[in-house]
């Protein structure tokens, strides 16, 4: 008894010891996270917390901060129905261990590692540390394997071609013939992946299968059985077509929805009252446009809208996730969340392929150009390439819906003409209220009300809404002011002060005035380099003089002598008239 408890009470030191070294931000190599086995792990937060940290080292350079960790344990305590209050405290736990004084003993997280690491003796090791592979299938066929050798080859042939079609297909895309998996991970989460034939050959090679024939045992590779067989999966192309029109001799990534429609509306006042009153901050044009645009979804699914909708809030625990909980419900599979920008905007991208909706987290918006670029892309194109690390890549019907739950100021790059952007600032009324959130998660929860839920949108009439264009709602002005380019800001910095100065010298923009055009030039390189704005974020000299010309009307004046240098120059109209123009160029069209 004495050595089961000394036995447990080091296994707790272990996990607390690692747990504690990822919180506080040690380093913790590539490969020694994934040698991780959180299955392992017997306490339950520490459980949480490692599976979390795996989840978002995806490559040797993007170790998860100590808030990236809390933010991800907070949502996904969220998804398992937890009040916002509970998961709040939880998160807030986490982010405060960074502060602590004290630090992990170093030895004891080279022994948990080892201790919590996954044996690589179990024919299944590879399985466990990749998701991309089809550990029952494969375990299945091991076995198979192990103990063959005493029956015909034909006794065997449909458990392989079985086991295989189970998860595996061939398919023909883009003049590529592929094998295609379908993966499902801890968390229930569905992907295909794409690789080329030699790869599944190559690792697959194990898997060969001892057989009689004419009283002699033979050998035969299950791989090369399953993809000589006349039965096994065999598609001539891949698509995501939730419409369900698409020919069967194509391979559909699309499931159907996770709830079935039920009559009625008993349940559903909560989820109305919080969509109005909380989401919508009590707005009914933007409260009805919100249910046009979740009501197109259901309808429509086949029509990509083009609209993406951002909830923002200063606070946490405001109910923005509560939208994107009832679109997972009813979606299923095809729902997802990601929490950081290289998952939706990197090189790798597979968790895309059949999804339909995707909840877009925090510390999501950088404010680059480039990926403002790519954000708008990916809302309104038709197509998406999809991309698994080490694997081919495809194109594929695009129809995702996006929608971002945000805590920053600046939550997209909002334009005076953008239509993409349907901007909430959600209230706060409920902020933390764990009563008022339980009640509105055991709704949530119910599948008889998330049914009924489904079944009203499923018949809200949509007509009369523009889902391809966002409306203008009170965020949106907001929004557009945080998203001004480098040239706005600054121009709106020297309308401001009514001076523009080069140097020793100061123009004063209180009456038309002749200026140089490099002092117009180094004023704003000046700022910029204040800002620490540099590259693709720059204006050249140029381009300023055209934003210039199209925004407050400067126009061509003429050459000015200074410091017996002639200078071409601009022409300014008086600073109130050029604020008044400015005003109007960024106000929401």
């Amino acid at each position: 008894m004495a050595v089961f408890a000394r036995k447990k009470n080091e296994q707790y030191q272990h996990e607390k010891a690692l747990t504690d070294a990822v919180l506080h931000e040690m380093p913790v190599s590539f490969s020694d996270a994934d040698k991780i086995d959180v299955a392992l792990v017997q306490d339950a937060k520490s459980k949480l917390i490692l599976s979390v940290f795996k989840e978002l080292y995806q490559t040797p350079t993007s170790q998860p901060n100590n808030k990236q960790i809390a933010d991800a344990v907070y949502d996904e305590l969220q998804r398992s129905g937890y009040s916002e209050l509970d998961s709040e405290k939880v998160a807030d736990e986490i982010e405060n261990l960074s502060g602590r004084k004290r630090q992990p003993n170093i030895s004891l997280v080279a022994e948990a590692i080892q201790r919590l690491g996954i044996d690589t003796t179990k024919p299944t090791y590879l399985h466990l540390v990749s998701e991309q592979e089809s550990p029952i299938a494969y375990d299945s066929l091991l076995q198979l394997c192990k103990n063959s050798g005493s029956d015909s080859l034909e006794e065997h042939r449909d458990s392989i071609v079985g086991l295989f079609n189970s998860s595996h297909s061939v398919v023909l895309h883009g003049g590529k013939t592929l094998i295609c998996e379908r993966t499902i991970d801890h968390k229930s989460n569905i992907a295909y992946t794409f690789s080329a034939v030699p790869q599944k050959k190559s690792f697959y090679a194990n898997l060969n299968l001892s057989y009689l024939q004419d009283d002699k045992i033979k050998s035969a590779n299950c791989f090369d059985l399953w993809m000589r067989a006349h039965d096994r999966k065999t598609y001539h192309g891949v698509v995501f077509d939730p419409s369900n029109h698409s020919d069967q001799r194509f391979l559909n990534m699309w499931h159907g929805f996770a709830i079935e429609p039920v009559e009625g509306e008993q349940h559903l006042q909560p989820i109305f009252w919080h969509l109005l009153e909380i989401i919508c901050n009590g707005n009914k044009k933007d409260y009805k446009y919100l249910l046009a645009w979740m009501a197109h979804i259901v309808q429509k699914p086949e029509e990509k809208s083009g609209v993406c909708v951002v909830l923002k809030s200063e606070a946490r625990g405001t109910g923005k996730s509560t939208v994107s909980v009832m679109m997972e419900r009813m979606l299923g599979q095809h729902a997802m969340r990601v929490q950081d920008g290289k998952h939706l905007l990197g090189a790798f991208n597979s968790h895309l392929a059949n999804k339909l909706f995707v909840t877009v987290e925090e510390a999501f918006w950088s404010g680059s150009a480039k990926d403002a670029g790519k954000l708008r892309t990916l809302i309104t194109e038709s197509t998406v390439t999809i991309e698994a690390k080490g694997k081919d890549a495809i194109e594929v019907d695009s129809y995702h819906r996006y929608m971002m739950c945000t805590n920053n100021d600046w939550a997209v790059p909002q334009t005076h003409d953008e239509r993409r952007f349907f901007i909430l600032e959600v209230s706060e009324k409920k902020k933390q209220d764990s009563e008022y959130f339980s009640n509105l998660f055991t709704t949530i929860n119910s599948n008889e009300a998330m049914g009924q839920f489904i079944n009203f949108l499923k018949n809200y009439d949509i007509e009369e809404y523009n889902l391809h264009k966002a409306p203008k709602t009170s965020a949106t002005q907001q929004q557009i002011m945080e998203s001004l380019p480098s040239e706005a800001v600054w121009l709106k910095g020297v309308l401001d002060e009514g001076c523009l100065t080069d140097g020793n010298i100061a123009f004063d923009l209180e009456n038309s005035q002749t200026i140089p055009k490099t002092s117009f030039f180094n004023n704003y390189i000046h700022f910029c380099d204040q800002m620490g704005i540099v590259g693709y974020d720059r204006c050249n000299p140029i381009k300023l003089g055209k934003y210039l010309k199209s925004v407050v009307a400067i126009t061509e004046g003429g050459k000015l002598s200074i410091n017996g240098q002639r200078l071409n120059c601009y022409r300014t109209l008086p600073a109130e008239e050029m604020t008044v123009m400015f005003d109007q160029h960024y106000s929401y069209q």
